[in-house]
């Protein structure tokens, strides 16, 4: 390499190193057991909380399934009206 005041030997040049983790997640470098035990907690609270809503999302779910079956499964709405169907072919 070429400067104003010369040429500069750079056959034992390295790049600088990377002191940074390999790894591509964000994360401190140091953590208190303190620290860890709030994280913990929180993670695992949220993870009732959703567990929690999940399964009355099922429930909510399998209620309104059993309505709509339920629904579907009454007499008067088993029957056609053959009036009604007789009717309609009249005005056509």
């Amino acid at each position: 390499m070429k400067t104003k005041y010369g040429y500069i030997l750079l056959a034992n040049f390295s790049p600088p190193q990377c002191i940074c983790n390999s790894s591509t997640e964000p994360r401190p470098q140091h953590i208190s057991e303190q620290e860890l035990s709030v994280i913990t907690s929180c993670f695992n609270r949220w993870k009732q909380e959703v567990k929690s809503t999940i399964e009355e999302y099922e429930r909510c779910i399998g209620g309104l399934k059993d309505d709509i079956s339920e629904t579907y499964e009454q007499e008067h709405l088993k029957h056609v009206n053959i009036h009604y169907s007789l009717d309609i072919m009249a005005i056509l």
